[in-house]
């Protein structure tokens, strides 16, 4: 068999999803699906999501920033979270 006529396997696909987590007035929100999950909530949306077959693949800080640009942990606003899942 030639190399032209080797089959390639095929590769997975996948399909994305993402998530914001916001702090509003000192409590974490989340925002998912034009939905707004309270903190007492979120615990039961990301097995939700899992359930659902989504895995979390990154998460990504929102900041604020002062004048100067400096950057620190109090200054984190909330989070972007992304997931992924195979496409069926």
């Amino acid at each position: 068999m030639s190399v032209e006529q080797e089959s390639k396997p095929e590769l997975q696909k996948w399909e994305y999803n993402s998530m914001i987590v916001v702090n509003k007035s000192g409590d974490l929100s989340t925002l998912y699906g034009g939905t707004e999950y309270p903190l007492g909530k979120q615990l039961d949306l990301l097995n939700k999501v899992g359930e659902e077959g989504w895995e979390l693949v990154s998460s990504v800080p929102i900041i604020n920033t002062d004048m100067e640009g400096s950057v620190s942990f109090t200054s984190t606003k909330g989070f972007f979270l992304y997931f992924k899942r195979p496409k069926i």
